[in-house]
């Protein structure tokens, strides 16, 4: 599970500020997940494809908006399709704005509240790493949560092989009474047999 995946326009300056947050998050140990990717693909999966498997591997998705995304007609109808995506998959996977610049809302995002992340860093870097923060620690109790229900199925298959061990064990200690309560009465009919006849 990557802990935050950034949707960018691929221009120099995006991609620029793009590297240098994952860089530094990677420096603070997030380097199991944070990853960007501009859709360029040349993968074999489509670009949309490309995408849906980032949704389903991401705990958070960032989407950068900057004059350069608000020109780029790509940008938006890759950003468009990728928020109609998040919606509709299966988990509630949380989207961040994060506006550079003098930028305005895409209409997509509109009722998302968006990371102001223009001016001092000082400003903006702090509420990002809260928002990462935030979202790491509730994926990391999903994977808890799975791990403990993984523990208790695995109980539960223990238990009911000891329950069939048991079950088979009585069957067979029935099944031997049953023997030796016929053998008793044979012995006990011919005794009388012997005693009668003989």
């Amino acid at each position: 599970m990557y802990h935050i995946f950034f949707l960018n326009d691929d221009s120099e300056s995006d991609s620029g500020w793009v590297n240098k947050v994952t860089e530094t998050l990677n420096l603070l140990e997030y380097s199991s997940g944070c990853i960007t990717d501009d859709f360029n693909s040349k993968q074999s999966n489509s670009v949309f494809g490309n995408i849906e498997e980032k949704i389903e591997q991401s705990a958070i998705f960032a989407f950068v908006i900057s004059q350069n995304s608000e020109k780029s007609k790509k940008f938006r109808h890759l950003l468009e399709n990728t928020v109609l995506l998040v919606i509709q998959s299966e988990n509630d996977k949380p989207m961040l704005p994060i506006l550079l610049d003098n930028t305005t809302m895409p209409n997509c995002l509109l009722n998302i509240q968006p990371l102001i992340a223009s001016g001092s860093r000082k400003k903006w870097w702090p509420k990002l790493m809260s928002v990462v923060e935030m979202h790491c620690s509730s994926s990391s109790s999903e994977e808890s949560d799975e791990d403990l229900k993984a523990l208790q199925e695995q109980i539960n298959v223990t238990l009911t092989t000891k329950s069939k061990r048991k079950q088979e064990k009585f069957r067979k200690t029935v099944s031997q009474s049953g023997k030796i309560q016929s053998t008793s009465v044979v012995v006990t009919n011919t005794s009388l047999y012997k005693r009668m006849w003989g």
